[in-house]
């Protein structure tokens, strides 16, 4: 039995060494780089490659992770009823913030078809050119905002339940009359699907001066003070005092708006869906006085330490095509760089990037998946909505593309990108099939000596970068064929990595030889 068991497993090993041959597997010295993005922790992608070059995870800091602010930092007395809040530009610590209030979603807050009125005081070092958000609100399927426009000197106020159009129905209420650094009273009463009804300004009701270009507010979900936050992360920031903010359900009066300004929001004796009276002056929490406990809190942004440096790569680790891969979002200029790239491929040398991309929409995009510019020698792979597709272009070719339009969105798809050794690009493979190559120019490429995924590194800086997921990405050497990359498909790069022939060669001779040694030793 131990005889049949032994030569049953000499047989196989000599069936692995046949199959190896056969299958056209790789030895660890073709891999330049490998990227399984199984990592799960620190601020690098780890390289699975025999070069340890490792790429370091930048990103910019989403508004939920911006830091707490003292209030300290932010209170002025006297402000319109008590103390108020700056909001905006603000130095902390000698350095400058911009001043944002995150307000918490909930039950109470308006939804579509609502009635509800926000009141407000603002104080403007300048009405005529202060420009930003002084709220933008995105939740229970209703948007609307409020602005400073400091080149129409007015306060623009829009609803998306009164817009049928890209922002036609919007309020503008004029401010150039109103003094400098001095707080001024605006109430804005929101009536369902009539949209903005009315805007009292200083207790007057004033006329619409008629503009249909609003503020838009937060391209997701969210209630912010003194800023917005949209798919490219642009917080728009207002500079200036406010005091007293709520939020009134219903209509509100005009005498009510005039017991407001003679008593503030909670001496008038209406009911609020949330009142922030901004009177702390230490910690970051934003009280809320209607009883609702909805309080929020004061976050300041950084542009220095909170703009694109190493991050943990936990936050981009997802669910990818083998196993994790790792998400990144362009409106945060998220990506990775090779800090010390070694052995990258080079002019005169046969390589193939091969990688598993997933895109909302693989036409109407830009964003680069790939780049390097090392030693004379570069190449761009990205996405590109000009192109309709995938567009790779290295230093010795301006620029190949395949269509992409077939392929369904929010779904994986595996590319191969085969580099000839004279630096022509020969293959673009999509799914395992050779694309049709269309001659268009490609992505410029990065700076000298940097080599990134995600995003092209130009003037120090990410540009043009991806917006969706990459997994198993790797930099393999020679031009690899159509079965080897069906291979890859399958089994993933680390699935097709062997030892080196010699070395399997090896270890099955080792094998046969102790197997032949236990036989001899039996009879």
């Amino acid at each position: 039995m131990r005889r049949t068991v032994l030569s049953g497993l000499a047989a196989a090993i000599l069936l692995m060494v046949a199959t190896i041959a056969s299958a056209q597997l790789i030895p660890p010295s073709d891999v330049i780089v490998h990227y399984p993005f199984g990592d799960d922790s620190g601020t690098a992608f780890q390289d699975a490659g025999a070069n340890n070059d490792d790429a370091t995870f930048y990103r910019h800091l989403h508004f939920q992770e911006l830091p707490a602010i003292d209030a300290s930092h932010a209170t002025v007395d006297p402000g319109a009823v008590d103390t108020a809040v700056a909001l905006g530009t603000r130095s902390v610590d000698g350095v400058n913030h911009d001043l944002m209030i995150g307000v918490p979603l909930a039950p109470q807050l308006p939804g579509s078809g609502d009635s509800f009125a926000v009141s407000f005081w603002l104080n403007l070092p300048s009405w005529t050119t202060s420009n930003g958000m002084i709220a933008s609100y995105n939740y229970n399927g209703l948007q609307w905002t409020l602005g400073q426009h400091g080149t129409r000197d007015a306060v623009l106020a829009w609803s998306s339940d009164g817009d049928a159009g890209a922002g036609t129905d919007v309020f503008e209420a004029v401010t150039a009359s109103l003094p400098a650094n001095a707080f001024a009273h605006f109430l804005v009463q929101f009536e369902g699907t009539s949209g903005v009804t009315g805007v009292y300004v200083n207790g007057n009701p004033v006329v619409d001066a008629g503009t249909t270009s609003p503020f838009f507010g937060n391209d997701n979900e969210g209630f912010r003070l003194g800023g917005r936050v949209t798919s490219n992360r642009n917080f728009t920031s207002l500079t200036g005092l406010v005091d007293d903010f709520a939020i009134i359900p219903g209509t509100v009066t005009a005498g009510q708006v005039a017991s407001i300004i003679g008593g503030g929001v909670a001496g008038s004796g209406l009911t609020t869906s949330i009142h922030y009276a901004l009177d702390e002056t230490t910690g970051s929490v934003v009280a809320d006085s209607s009883g609702h406990g909805n309080d929020g809190i004061l976050v300041g942004y950084d542009a220095i330490a909170g703009g694109s440096a190493p991050r943990d790569v936990g936050v981009a680790v997802v669910a990818g095509a083998q196993g994790s891969g790792a998400a990144f979002g362009s409106g945060f200029s998220e990506h990775a760089r090779i800090e010390s790239p070694t052995d990258m491929p080079g002019a005169g040398e046969a390589f193939t990037a091969v990688f598993w991309l997933k895109s909302a929409d693989w036409i109407n995009v830009d964003g680069i998946v790939a780049a390097q510019n090392l030693d004379g020698f570069g190449f761009t792979i990205g996405l590109h909505n000009a192109s309709d597709g995938i567009l790779v272009r290295t230093t010795n070719d301006t620029g190949k593309r395949v269509v992409l339009s077939s392929l369904p969105t929010d779904e994986f798809a595996h590319f191969a990108v085969v580099v000839g050794a004279d630096g022509m690009i020969s293959a673009i493979y999509v799914n395992g099939d050779a694309g049709a190559l269309l001659a268009k120019g490609g992505y410029t490429l990065p700076n000298a000596e940097s080599a990134s995924l995600a995003a092209r590194i130009t003037n120090s800086s990410p540009s043009t970068p991806f917006n969706g997921v990459i997994d198993d990405f790797a930099l393999l050497r020679g031009a690899l064929n159509e079965t080897q990359i069906e291979q890859i498909m399958q089994q993933g790069v680390a699935g097709i990595v062997v030892p080196e022939p010699s070395v399997l060669a090896l270890l099955a001779i080792g094998l046969l030889v102790v197997l032949c040694g236990i036989r001899r030793a039996r009879r």
